[in-house]
């Protein structure tokens, strides 16, 4: 779990509320679902989807949809 924690630890808390948003459903995200979570709009959804693609924790899950790129990581959000 160092690797996991060692990835969320440079995050922002928005960052984080997005993940624990991903880590509340079983498998892909849809990225209408998150926004809804979240009651954001679709572009700030947009905004801290790429910044966690980027940041190598989330990855692109087909079209609109959006999965953890790290084994593990959402079990361990969920505990």
């Amino acid at each position: 779990m160092a690797v996991v924690e060692s990835a969320l630890s440079d995050i922002s808390d928005r960052d984080r509320e997005f993940l624990d948003a991903m880590a509340g459903q079983d498998g892909p995200s849809a990225a209408g679902q998150i926004g809804a979570i979240l009651k954001a709009k679709p572009n700030v959804v947009s905004k801290y989807r790429n910044r966690l693609i980027a940041a190598g924790l989330i990855e692109s899950a087909g079209y609109g949809k959006v999965d953890f790129a790290i084994p593990g990581l959402r079990q361990y959000l969920r505990e």
